[in-house]
């Protein structure tokens, strides 16, 4: 005999509601039926025929919830009261097997018996006691109002997810085949520094500078000179004029070294005097920062940057290699040798010249470029994962200004599944700038920016 309690709501439940709802002991009961402090989940036979049917169902998940649901059913039979409690606070939840007297149909001419939804709303028309129906599809919940019952429908977040069809599991499937055999490649991404987005383009400046300040130029020799002093040489011939070319220091190559060295204090001047000509000269070769990611966690290996420049202009290896080109140069001018006797060639060890074995994480070129090039490469053997590997792309540009070329980057490695290629459209101008701006110290040697640096800094 089954005992139901005052301030119990008693629920039939259609199939759905154990296919596609969340756990009965889980839904919020409380919050449906405030004044309630029970709620038993009546089961008719009808719906233990439908969760039988689904038992061995073709889908996994109404498969799994079908056999959940026959479990706790099967649970609750063995009861002396057929019923098995789900949760006990802050209400009570109980799956109830119907024990409700056979449906006399003739009694109700308005249901079908040969359709599932009315069979379950005779069923509690039989039961009586205020039951109604606890149903996700609006079938059952018409045809119990219909027949004078209540009809009540789990809220949305009641609900488990909604199923993929057939084409989304394989999809499913699929996509996490593909993410499996990805792990085993690596993930390369790459980028241009100064690339514009609103305009899709890179914007590089050959810089325009004023000539330095006289009194600057000054310091910039005397500094200079300083560094680099005129040595006090003598010649070593024997005073009766007995000499040997190879033991002794001659006259002459005392007059050549002093000529020399005044040829050099002039070209230190016209260094420092005219270096606002050279920067502008030098200047026309661009530098175009790239980058390139491994967002894996896997190595690439043998991965390569191939650079193609599409336009007038040249890719560099080295900004000063287009000195020859451009008839200019950035590097200072350097001292001559103090004049010493031939011999003393004897007498310098001789070193061993050998390559140092190349670092498998380093870049090296695969292809340097030559005047006039417009493709080139670079290439590291084992690019480790999540590594970042920034450079700058040289151009020689042409006179001509504004200018326009278009450079591409091809990224591959043995071991990546699909090459990356990106492109970018490149303009160059003429543009005034001040000697602090950060272009200038792209374009210097190292160590002179820091000796000119501190002298624009100031005491």
């Amino acid at each position: 005999m089954i005992e139901i309690g005052a301030g119990t709501k008693i629920l039939f439940i259609d199939t759905n509601g154990f296919l596609q709802v969340r756990d009965l002991k889980d839904i919020p009961w409380k919050k449906l039926f405030p004044s309630a402090n029970a709620v038993d989940v009546m089961v008719a036979p009808s719906i233990i025929a439908e969760l039988d049917r689904h038992k061995v169902s073709g889908n996994q998940r109404r498969r799994d919830r079908a056999r959940l649901a026959l479990r706790q059913i099967d649970a609750a039979s063995s009861a002396l009261d057929r019923a098995l409690v789900l949760r006990e606070d802050p209400i009570r939840v109980r799956i109830v097997i119907s024990t409700a007297p056979r449906v006399n149909w003739a009694e109700h001419a308005h249901l079908d018996p040969g359709k599932a939804d009315d069979q379950l709303v005779a069923e509690a028309l039989s039961f009586g006691r205020d039951a109604a129906v606890f149903s996700h599809d609006t079938g059952p919940r018409i045809r119990a109002r219909i027949a004078g019952l209540e009809a009540y429908e789990p809220a949305e977040d009641w609900l488990l997810p909604a199923e993929q069809t057939d084409d989304q599991r394989t999809i499913t499937k699929l996509q996490a085949e593909l993410k499996r055999a990805l792990v085993q490649f690596p993930s390369i991404v790459a980028g241009f520094g100064q690339f514009d987005k609103t305009t899709s383009e890179i914007h590089a400046i050959r810089p325009v500078l004023k000539p330095l300040d006289s009194e600057l130029v000054d310091r910039f020799v005397v500094e200079y000179l300083g560094r680099n002093p005129c040595r006090e040489v003598f010649s070593t011939t024997s005073p009766w004029g007995i000499s040997s070319p190879l033991h002794d220091v001659t006259e002459h190559q005392v007059e050549e070294y002093y000529a020399e060295y005044a040829s050099f204090e002039q070209n230190v001047r016209d260094y420092y005097s005219n270096l606002h000509e050279r920067v502008r000269t030098m200047g026309a070769v661009v530098a175009i920062n790239y980058w390139v990611r491994n967002d894996s966690g896997v190595a690439a290996h043998g991965l390569r940057v191939e650079f193609d420049l599409e336009g007038a202009g040249s890719l560099l290896a080295d900004r000063e290699e287009a000195s020859p080109y451009v008839g200019s140069t950035l590097k200072m001018p350097q001292p001559p040798e103090p004049p010493r006797p031939y011999d003393y060639l004897a007498n310098i060890p001789l070193r061993e010249f050998s390559e140092p074995p190349r670092d498998p994480v380093a870049f090296y070129w695969f292809k340097r470029p030559e005047i006039v090039a417009s493709h080139s490469a670079r290439q590291c053997q084992e690019f480790r994962a999540t590594r970042v590997f920034t450079d700058t792309l040289l151009v020689l540009t042409p006179d001509d200004l504004p200018a326009e070329f278009g450079i591409r980057l091809h990224v591959e490695a043995g071991n990546l599944s699909t090459p990356v290629n990106i492109s970018a459209k490149v303009v160059v101008t003429e543009e005034a700038v001040e000697w602090s701006d950060p272009i200038i110290k792209e374009i210097f040697p190292a160590d002179v920016f820091e000796t000119l640096a501190e002298h624009l800094r100031g005491p």
